[in-house]
């Protein structure tokens, strides 16, 4: 290869990054440039702070209550799962709740224009989030070697979370809530159970 090709394919290369990342499309090929940007959130409403407590020994010594195809119930903690603590919480505190990560809420963030541009030109193009309650019974049934014919098969996921609501001056605690979730397995997920 000469050197005048090299320098032109890196300079249509080049041009192809840039275009993507001033249209801020997320997907676009040959950059990770859209995964950097993110629209300015409005302010946070005056009042209290609000803050999920995360706590990690609870995690350690309990983890999920589930309850499995035959009724009985059990907890499964980190250890029978064989995960790391920085992606542990965030799969109880956020994932069991619903919170998708924050690469799925800068899915095409350039405007309405261009996200109803991208919808007629590009129909395929469009990126469906995964359905993260579904994943969350696959890998604690398969990480456990549970089968979906088998009695010990999980069919329900519990969950907890404590909310502080602190004085914005001081950080004093002035209220604390908590929230609880529970799952249920879906029988059409078992279509294509792998």
């Amino acid at each position: 290869m000469t050197r005048t090709k090299i320098v032109t394919f890196l300079a249509l290369h080049s041009t192809l990054v840039w275009t993507g990342f001033a249209l801020r499309i997320d997907q676009f090929p040959l950059s990770w440039a859209p995964m950097y940007s993110t629209q300015a959130k409005t302010a946070p409403a005056a009042g209290p702070l609000r803050v999920m407590h995360v706590d990690k020994q609870r995690l350690r010594d309990q983890g999920w209550e589930v309850e499995s195809r035959a009724g009985s119930r059990e907890w499964i903690a980190i250890d029978r799962v064989n995960v790391p603590m920085r992606s542990m919480w965030r799969l109880y505190y956020e994932r069991t709740f619903g919170k998708r990560p924050p690469k799925y809420a800068q899915q095409y963030k350039g405007g309405p224009v261009l996200e109803a541009w991208m919808r007629e030109s590009a129909p395929g193009l469009r990126f469906d989030p995964p359905d993260f309650e579904r994943r969350l019974f696959e890998s604690l049934n398969k990480t456990l070697g549970r089968r979906p014919d088998a009695p010990d098969f999980i069919v329900a996921i519990r969950a907890e979370r404590w909310w502080m609501e602190l004085d914005p001056e001081d950080l004093a605690p002035e209220a604390r809530s908590k929230e609880t979730v529970e799952l249920r397995f879906r029988d059409e997920w078992l279509a294509d159970w792998l």
